[in-house]
C-alpha cells in the first residue's frame, strides 16, 4: 500500500510518501522552491516523492490531506462573521478562500494531479500531528500530546495510545492557545510569526522573567486544559497587530522598529526590556507545557510521551520534561505543519492495516544526488578549485584538518533532512574551540542577529562528558534530532566557548555511528585532531532562506557567504585564490 500525504495552503507545505507503513521519502516544498515557509500546493515535493520511488501518480493507492478545510472555515466564520461582524474582513477572507480554492482540497488535489477523488481523504489536523509522532516513536504505549497555534478548532489535544488503540483524553479549543500566545509575543518583539519563534527562545536567555506573574494570569492550565484570556489579543482583524492596547498598557510598546537585541547593545534599556518580555513568555510557556504533561502523566501513570505541533519545537521545555518529569520523550522532528503530511499518511495506513511499528526512524528522508549531479553543478568552476577524493576516510581527514585550523566548512552528504534542523547532511560546520567562532558565523556566514547561539554535534557516547544530558531509554530521543537544550558542564565552557549560550546552555545533537556513519567518523577524527569530538553544527543556509537541498543550492550559498570550504559528497571545493588543495 503506497500513500502520499500532503500539507499545503497555510504554511509549511510538504509531501511524504509511505509504503506498507515504511517512510520512503519526505520533503518540504520550500527546499525545492527556495521560498521560506512556502505554503503553495507542493507540486515539486510530490514530483520528488514519485521520482525517488520511480513511480507515477496512478500507482499510488491513496492520497491524504492534513486537515479538514470545512471545519477550519467553520471556526474562522464563527469568530469573524458572527462574533464581530466586519464586512471588509469577511470579504477578504472569502476572497482568499475562493481565489486559493481552499474549501475543497480534495478537488484541488484531484484536478491538479489527475488522481481519483475517491482515493483522497482528509484527516483532522491534530490527528495528523498525533500520528506523525506516535508512529515514528517506537513506543507501544504512550501519551501523545499536540500543542500548536490552531487546527480546525483544537489548539491542544492529548491521547493515550495503548494496545493498538487511541483514547482521546482532553483538548483545548481556539482561542485558548499556547502557540498563538507565543506567536503574539514573537510579533510584539519584532519577529515574523511562524518563523521567528525560535529567536524569542534564544533572546529569552538575555532577560529576566519580570512579567511572569502577569503572563500567568492571562494564560494558564486548568484541569489539564489551556485557558487564555483573549482580552489582550486580536485574533480576528488580520489588518491589525495580533495584540491590542490592553497588552501594551502592561508590558509597554511593541518593537515596531524590528530592531533586535545583540551582544553589542546589552546596555540598551529598551533592548533589555524586550529580552525581559521574551524571558517571561518563555518561562510561562515552559510552565504550561510541564503542567499539561504532569497532569496527564498523573492521570494515566504512563511514562512515555510523544510530542508534536509547533510548540513541541520549544527545546527548553523539552529538556524540562526529561529533567523534571523523568519521562521517555519522543518529539516528531518535523513537529510543525509539514510533519502533518507524514502523520496524515501514517495514520491512514494504520487505520487501514492496524500495523503501527516503524523501526529505525531517521530524518534522512529527502533528496539524494550522485556524482553526475555534482559535476553538473560544478560546471562553472575551474578544476583547480575542486578535488574528487576517492576514499571517504581521506576526505574526512582533510576536512577535520581544515576545521582544526579554524576554517568554516559547508557539509553536504547523503539525503536531505526532514524537519527544520540540519543534522549533518546539510550543515555548516566549525570548531567550537575558537572563542570568536560564534560571532564569525553570525556576522559573515549566516548574516543574522548576533545573539543567536549555535548547536554542538557530538559523538553520542561522549555527550555526558561535556553536557548534562538526561538518560532516555527511547532509541529516538530528542537529542538525536537536536530538539532539547541542556546545561553545559563547566570544563566544556572553558574548552569549547563557541557553543555555550549566555545562560550556560546548548542545544545538543548526539550522533550515533549506525545512523550517520560519515558524520560520526568526522566527529571521531575531529576528536583525534583537537582533543574534543565536538563541532558547531548549524543549518546550511543564509538568514531568511530554507536549508539547501541540491548541490546547486549549496554552491550558491557557498558563493554568497564567507564559508571557507565546501564538501559535497566526495568533492572538496575551495574558494578561488585559497591554497592548493593538494597541500591539505
Amino acid at each position: 500500500m503506497i500513500i502520499l500525504g500532503l500539507s499545503f495552503d497555510y504554511h509549511d507545505s510538504a509531501a511524504a510518501l509511505i509504503e506498507d507503513g515504511k517512510v520512503i521519502f519526505a520533503i518540504q516544498e520550500e527546499r525545492l522552491t527556495r521560498i521560506k515557509n512556502d505554503k503553495r500546493f507542493p507540486i515539486r515535493a510530490i514530483e520528488e516523492c514519485l521520482r525517488f520511488r520511480n513511480i507515477n501518480i496512478n500507482e499510488l493507492d491513496y492520497i491524504t490531506y492534513y486537515e479538514n478545510a470545512l471545519k477550519k472555515f467553520d471556526r474562522i466564520a464563527f469568530h469573524n462573521f458572527f462574533k464581530k461582524f466586519n464586512f471588509k474582513i469577511i470579504s477578504d477572507i472569502l476572497k482568499d478562500w475562493i481565489d486559493e480554492d481552499k474549501f475543497f482540497p480534495s478537488d484541488k488535489i484531484s484536478k491538479t494531479l489527475e488522481f481519483p477523488k475517491s482515493k483522497i481523504f482528509n484527516v483532522d489536523h491534530h490527528q495528523s500531528h498525533r500520528d506523525s509522532a506516535i508512529f515514528c516513536s517506537g513506543f507501544k504505549e504512550s501519551l501523545v500530546i499536540t500543542i500548536d497555534g490552531v487546527g480546525e478548532y483544537k489548539t491542544f489535544s492529548v491521547s493515550l495510545f495503548k494496545d493498538g488503540e487511541f483514547k482521546t483524553l482532553g483538548s483545548s479549543n481556539f482561542p485558548n492557545s499556547l502557540g498563538l500566545f507565543y506567536s503574539v509575543i514573537t510579533a510584539f518583539l519584532g519577529f515574523q510569526i511562524n518563523e521567528g519563534e525560535y529567536k524569542v527562545m534564544g533572546m529569552s536567555a538575555y532577560g529576566k522573567p519580570l512579567y511572569l506573574d502577569f503572563f500567568r494570569k492571562i494564560i494558564y492550565v486548568k484541569n489539564g486544559k489551556i485557558i487564555l484570556n483573549s482580552k489582550y489579543f486580536n485574533f480576528t482583524d488580520f489588518e491589525k497587530a495580533p495584540f491590542n492596547n490592553n497588552l501594551i498598557e502592561v508590558i509597554g510598546e511593541p518593537n515596531l522598529s524590528k530592531k533586535t537585541i545583540s551582544d553589542d547593545n546589552l546596555d540598551s534599556k529598551q533592548e533589555l526590556h524586550y529580552a525581559n518580555i521574551a524571558a517571561s513568555a518563555q518561562k510561562v510557556t515552559e510552565e504550561i507545557i510541564i503542567s499539561l504533561v504532569d497532569y496527564w502523566k498523573n492521570k494515566t501513570k504512563v511514562n512515555n510521551l510523544c510530542l508534536a505541533g509547533g510548540c513541541a519545537l520549544n527545546s527548553l521545555a523539552n529538556n524540562k520534561i526529561q529533567k523534571e518529569l523523568k519521562m521517555n520523550l519522543f518529539v516528531q522532528p518535523a513537529a510543525g505543519d509539514a510533519g502533518c503530511a507524514l502523520g496524515s499518511a501514517l495514520g491512514f495506513y494504520y487505520k487501514k492495516s492496524k500495523k503501527n511499528k516503524i523501526s529505525n526512524f531517521t530524518c534522512s528522508l529527502g533528496s539524494l544526488f550522485d556524482k553526475n549531479d555534482i559535476l553538473k553543478a560544478l560546471s562553472n568552476y575551474s578544476p583547480r578549485d575542486y578535488k574528487f577524493v576517492e576514499k571517504k576516510s581521506n576526505l574526512i581527514k582533510m576536512t577535520s584538518k581544515i576545521l582544526a585550523e579554524g576554517k568554516i566548512v559547508g557539509w553536504f552528504q547523503g539525503r536531505s533532512e526532514w524537519g527544520p534542523r540540519a543534522l549533518g547532511n546539510r550543515s555548516i560546520l566549525a570548531s567550537p574551540k575558537f572563542k570568536d567562532m560564534k560571532n564569525r558565523l553570525n556576522s559573515s556566514i549566516k548574516f543574522r542577529e548576533s545573539f543567536r547561539p549555535f548547536a554542538p554535534a557530538i559523538k553520542s557516547e561522549n555527550a555526558s562528558e561535556y553536557f548534562e544530558i538526561e538518560e532516555n531509554s527511547n532509541e529516538n530521543n530528542p537529542e538525536k534530532f537536536m530538539l532539547t537544550i541542556c546545561k553545559v558542564k563547566k570544563n566544556t565552557k572553558e574548552k569549547l566557548p563557541a557553543i555555550v549560550h549566555v545562560d550556560g546552555s546548548a542545544r545538543v545533537q548526539t550522533v550515533c555511528e549506525n545512523e550517520n556513519k560519515i558524520f560520526y567518523n568526522l566527529l571521531n577524527q575531529v576528536g583525534k585532531d583537537t582533543g574534543h569530538p565536538v563541532l558547531i553544527n548549524t543549518s546550511f543556509n543564509l538568514k531568511g532562506e530554507p536549508i539547501v537541498n541540491s548541490p546547486t543550492d549549496a554552491l550558491k550559498t557557498f558563493e554568497l557567504s564567507n564559508i571557507d570550504y565546501l564538501v559535497i559528497e566526495n568533492f572538496l571545493i575551495k574558494r578561488p585564490n585559497y591554497k592548493n588543495l593538494n597541500k591539505i
